[in-house]
Formats: C-alpha cells, sequence, structure tokens
C-alpha cells in the first residue's frame, strides 16, 4: 500500500516517495502520541464540589457513583481564573499545604471545607483575600485515596460569589451535558 496514494504525486522519484512517506507517518506518529499523553495526563484530574454556605464557598471532592471515599490531603488552593495580563500567573486567593512535603492530612470526600478555615495539621501558605462579586475562581485539592502510597488526585472545579439583594450567594459552574458546553452565565451580573 503507497501511503501517499491518495496524493497527485505525478513523476516524483520512488526515494522522494519515501522520504514524504517516512515524513507523513512521522508527523501523524507525533500528532497521536501528543494527543494521548494529554489524555493521561488528565486522567487523574477529578471534579471538586462547591456549595454555599451562609454565602461563603466550602469545598469537597465529589466521587463518580456518590459514595463518599476516606482521602488522605496534600494541598487546597484557590485562584482567580484570569490573570491582569498575560504575562502573569493567576492571582492565589488562598493555599493551604500539609507539612511537612509529603505528609497528608485525613479527610472525607464528601467532608466540606470552608473557604479560609484551617485544619489541624495544615498550614496557611497564602491567607484568605476577599472575593469579589462575578469574578470566576477555581479550586484546586490535591489528595490520593487513604492508605494508597500512589501518586495524588487533583480535584477542580470553578465557582463564582454573585449577589440576591443584601445576599452573597455561591454558584459553582456546572456542566451542561445537552448544551456541551459549562455554564458561565451563572456569574453574568444581573
Amino acid at each position: 500500500m503507497n501511503c501517499l496514494s491518495d496524493f497527485n504525486v505525478g513523476n516524483m522519484g520512488s526515494s522522494t516517495r519515501a522520504r514524504a512517506c517516512r515524513t507523513v507517518l512521522a508527523s501523524l506518529g507525533l500528532l497521536l502520541s501528543t494527543f494521548t499523553a494529554g489524555c493521561a495526563a488528565m486522567s487523574s484530574v477529578g471534579q471538586a464540589r462547591v456549595i454555599d454556605v451562609g454565602g461563603r464557598p466550602c469545598f469537597s471532592a465529589s466521587k463518580d457513583g456518590g459514595a463518599a471515599e476516606e482521602l488522605e490531603l496534600g494541598d487546597l488552593y484557590v485562584t482567580e481564573t484570569k490573570s491582569s495580563d498575560w504575562k502573569s500567573l493567576p492571582v492565589q486567593m488562598w493555599a493551604l499545604q500539609v507539612l511537612p512535603p509529603g505528609a497528608t492530612v485525613g479527610w472525607k470526600s464528601d467532608a466540606c471545607m470552608p473557604y479560609g478555615h484551617t485544619w489541624p495539621g495544615t498550614h496557611v501558605r497564602v491567607p484568605e483575600h476577599p472575593l469579589e462579586f462575578y469574578r470566576v475562581y477555581a479550586v484546586f485539592i490535591g489528595a490520593r485515596a487513604k492508605n494508597d502510597n500512589g501518586s495524588f488526585r487533583g480535584y477542580k472545579a470553578e465557582f463564582c460569589v454573585t449577589q440576591m439583594g443584601s445576599e452573597s450567594v455561591v454558584r459553582e459552574i456546572v456542566w451542561d451535558a445537552a448544551a456541551n458546553r459549562w455554564l458561565y452565565e451563572v456569574c453574568a451580573k444581573k
């Protein structure tokens, strides 16, 4: 089978045709390996949950299937999703980590971790900053299954704080499977 049979190669010599064939196949191989490497990296990301507790965000790690699992927390942080310019990293609004490095704290995946609070064994790396209305934020939770010496899994969600009258309301940005998109409009000022 000629890899260039669908192309108009005219009077191309056999060595030129072989070189072109190798180039096409190498390019396809590189594209395929890049695509599959991205898929493997994404397999360790789960969905975090963001709920409203008195107008403040509270975070948990959901598990597909709904059953809570025992986890070992490594770190948690909240960032703005957009930086002020393309040269800057997003601003961290609050960050916790477990010290010493590599240590973990037991935690149940359905337990709520309120924004700005600490737990025994955690260290505040970035003190909490006030969250602005209608701005999109992301929460990242690094944890692993209890008694699993393997790698950490990441849990991520995006959310915002909106206003209803004089009340603050936390809204998680959720995926709409029917529309095939994230529902960012829940954060739009009305």
